[in-house]
């Protein structure tokens, strides 16, 4: 939630004017990642739907390629890809909307 309600801020097509948003987009989706990463095996197999090695590549680039991530995909990640995700931890968790 934290992600979507920061990019609703930032103009991806111009990371140098937004970086302040981008970082803490950033730090989301790197914690994101790491709470997901520790996530057992079973629970990995057992949720294919869950694209963790994904996350973890995308993880990957941002923290060791920062220089060359195209910021303009995030729109995608946070338009697209995140509700989905959410959507799928929240059925398998049970979790309710704040």
């Amino acid at each position: 939630d934290a992600i979507i309600k920061y990019a609703k801020r930032v103009n991806f097509s111009c990371p140098s004017e937004n970086e302040q948003g981008i970082d803490a987009i950033d730090f989301r989706l790197i914690h994101m990642r790491d709470l997901l990463g520790s996530m057992s095996e079973r629970f990995v197999s057992t949720h294919p739907e869950i694209k963790i090695k994904l996350i973890i590549s995308m993880r990957n680039m941002i923290t060791h390629d920062y220089g060359n991530v195209d910021f303009s995909v995030y729109k995608i990640i946070i338009d697209e890809d995140l509700p989905t995700l959410k959507a799928h931890l929240e059925s398998i968790f049970f979790l309710t909307k704040k």
